[in-house]
């Protein structure tokens, strides 16, 4: 794991990342999360929606589910 310099810039922080981790464009998603804070490039989020369903074999889903209807209540 490697640590970078985290620099005060006005009344905000930047980090600076070493070359390995250097990101397209001029904006990234952050977010902080219970491990510390998560850095995304933004990209174009249904293109990697897209990719990520690469991962999924052809078959998936192929069969229906064998599940009985249900008898609910009517909503209002």
């Amino acid at each position: 794991m490697q640590t970078v310099k985290i620099i005060k810039n006005g009344g905000s922080q930047a980090i600076r990342l070493p070359r390995l981790y250097r990101m397209k464009g001029k904006e990234a998603y952050v977010k902080k999360v219970p491990e510390g804070i998560l850095l995304m490039e933004k990209t174009d989020i249904w293109t990697a929606f897209e990719k990520c369903l690469e991962d999924f074999p052809a078959d998936f889903l192929q069969s229906k589910r064998a599940q009985k209807n249900q008898k609910r209540r009517r909503f209002e």
